[in-house]
């Protein structure tokens, strides 16, 4: 959603940029004002998987990324490069900036959540506009109680579904064409692999699918079962959250879990 906005922006003419909510997993002196023009710079910094993937798409659309630990002067820097400046607030996370226009994003899979989870209800409560994403992977019914949810929780805010487009695409052939999906769609028939998922969502968000087990059960791939595996730190993860199943969590916040990851 932020990458659609970014592109509405960009045609009219403007500049935008992308302030991100902090993670802040390494020095922290070191990690005070975040600027990312490129990929390499994800290097420079030392970002974990988490921050590499949620970084990489705005890098690879030529969008600026800004992060860090002291947001004033953060914001400050962003403003000086850019005409409109776009919260993306990872795990729930409300702007650190009072916002011109407050888009929340719901998830039909976990309703109900929106208000056991802190901050998610006050996303909910202080949004202009709800998205409920995902309304093709689920059942219409499903999505419609999200909808009617979000309604009764803030009838201000404009709610609308939202599908989420599924595509194949091969590391490091960012975007996806038509034919790599195809491509990739045939190759996944009747093979076993591993489903990689988003780590919070997988973890803590307490959603055992995602977009990894989707694309498996459509295209008649079995799910490779890694949990006799685990080594170290993904072995503790799936004791902390025994609803994982067969789903790897990217858990990589440092080296050791990097590592055990790849083992």
């Amino acid at each position: 959603l932020c990458r659609a906005v970014c592109a509405r922006v960009r045609a009219a003419g403007l500049v935008p940029c992308i302030l991100r909510h902090p993670m802040p997993y390494g020095d922290l002196r070191q990690q005070r004002v975040q600027r990312f023009r490129c990929l390499a710079d994800l290097d420079r910094h030392g970002c974990t998987l988490e921050e590499r993937e949620d970084y990489r798409h705005h890098l690879e659309a030529g969008t600026e990324v800004w992060a860090g630990v002291d947001y004033s002067a953060v914001l400050r820097e962003a403003e000086g490069g850019a005409d409109v400046v776009v919260w993306d607030g990872g795990n729930n996370d409300t702007p650190f900036v009072r916002p011109d226009l407050w888009i929340c994003v719901t998830d039909p899979f976990r309703v109900g959540q929106e208000t056991t989870y802190y901050p998610s209800e006050v996303n909910v409560i202080q949004a202009d506009v709800i998205v409920v994403n995902k309304a093709n992977a689920c059942a219409r019914e499903q999505a419609e109680v999200a909808r009617e949810r979000m309604a009764e929780l803030n009838p201000r805010a404009r709610v609308v579904l939202a599908d989420s487009e599924l595509t194949l695409g091969a590391a490091g052939s960012r975007p996806a064409s038509p034919q790599g999906h195809a491509a990739l769609a045939a190759w996944l028939e009747g093979r076993t692999v591993v489903a990689v998922e988003d780590g919070p969502t997988a973890t803590h968000g307490e959603q055992p699918f995602g977009a990894a087990r989707r694309a498996c059960e459509e295209h008649g791939a079995a799910v490779f079962d890694w949990r006799p595996c685990a080594v170290g730190a993904l072995r503790d993860t799936l004791k902390a959250h025994p609803h994982l199943g067969c789903t790897l969590p990217a858990v990589g916040y440092g080296r050791v879990q990097v590592a055990d990851l790849k083992a």
